[in-house]
């Protein structure tokens, strides 16, 4: 009876743990889809940060064309400032940016002979998409954007060279491996691995709720990107012996060291990497990298006001304010960038053409 009464708990307990085990792992899978539509959704408005609109610099000396390509069935939207007979530097944004936000380096390739191809990546403002997707993305859409390049009758004959920044320089490492057209590379606050990041990312602010639910982060990775899911930028690099440059902010808050491509120094065996880490008291965060010290302490000093403007309306910035405070900023200041920094691209750029 005894017995009977045991097996009779035993399969209580069992139905319990399977019935809870089913329940965790559907409320799990439903959570991290909806943890991706809300990262990753669709963003039709500027953030409030410190952009250098294009009608502010000399138009004239810096000339584009509008382009447009399919990165899988969005149509992204871009510009062209052709001219430049040096090569071809390819763009590749950040998150929450689009195919103005690196100005101050466009025109500072412009400047040194290179036609520049800068986009704006998949559910953000003027290009298609329901969402950003995930980090994955940014390297779908330089690929896309690499297709175009290569089939252009403007482009498609210059040598090419990657330039990107946060989610973009990660895009820029991460494409090495299957882009043969391409002669080096220059990554600012890349990352290595998406998944990786994304949750060493969450378990700062979770702590090890993070580890339980890795596995249903992982699922819905693959599920949405396959096998580019969680693909190195280490191994990628890795992969090519063509020179790639790489820049990290030592105070870097969004792509902390821990995540960056930085920390993985010793892991990295192409010959022709340099990993140069910024320490300077304004250029070394997440966005300042490039700029000389002055003009990202300039920079940091709108950036306040501009948050503070922002801070006034819940749906952002109307355009008129908008237009209003660009119209007081000093763009030459703002744009000026660290010398240091341009003699690292340049060498890198002469290195790349004279193979």
């Amino acid at each position: 009876m005894k017995s009977n009464r045991v097996k009779h708990i035993f399969k209580r307990v069992v139905c319990f743990l399977l019935i809870f085990l089913l329940f965790f792992t559907g409320a799990s899978m439903l959570g991290s889809a909806a943890v991706f539509k809300l990262l990753f959704g669709r963003v039709d408005t500027l953030p409030a940060y410190v952009e250098i609109p294009y009608d502010s610099i000399e138009t004239e000396r810096y000339p584009r064309e509008e382009i447009s390509f399919l990165s899988g069935e969005n149509r992204l939207s871009g510009y062209l400032y052709g001219g430049g007979e040096r090569g071809l530097v390819i763009v590749a944004p950040g998150m929450n940016s689009n195919s103005e936000t690196h100005l101050a380096e466009i025109m500072f390739f412009r400047d040194s002979g290179f036609s520049v191809l800068a986009y704006t990546g998949t559910g953000f403002c003027d290009s298609e998409g329901d969402g950003i997707v995930g980090l994955q993305q940014s390297k779908l859409d330089l690929s896309a954007a690499l297709d175009f390049a290569a089939a252009d009758s403007r482009t498609r004959d210059l040598p090419v060279i990657l330039y990107g920044h946060s989610m973009g320089g990660y895009a820029a490492a991460a494409v090495l491996e299957e882009a043969d057209e391409v002669r080096g590379a220059i990554c600012v606050s890349g990352f290595d691995k998406p998944i990786e990041t994304m949750y060493r990312l969450a378990r700062r602010y979770v702590g090890v709720a993070a580890d339980v639910e890795y596995p249903f982060l992982y699922w819905q990775s693959l599920l949405i990107f396959g096998g580019d899911a969680d693909v190195s930028a280490v191994d990628s690099i890795n992969s090519v012996d063509i020179p790639v440059l790489i820049f990290q902010g030592s105070e870097d808050s969004v792509v902390s060291e821990d995540v960056s491509l930085y920390s993985h120094e010793d892991e990295l065996t192409n010959p022709n990497v340099t990993l140069i880490s910024v320490d300077e008291p304004h250029r070394s965060g997440h966005r300042g990298v490039w700029l000389s010290d002055g003009a990202a302490a300039y920079v940091a000093e709108r950036q306040e006001e501009l948050e503070r403007l922002d801070s006034r309306y819940e749906d952002g910035i109307p355009q008129p304010e908008r237009e209003a405070f660009y119209s007081t900023l000093d763009v030459k200041r703002a744009t000026e960038l660290d010398e240091g920094f341009k003699n690292r691209v340049l060498e890198l750029c002469d290195k790349c053409l004279s193979k």
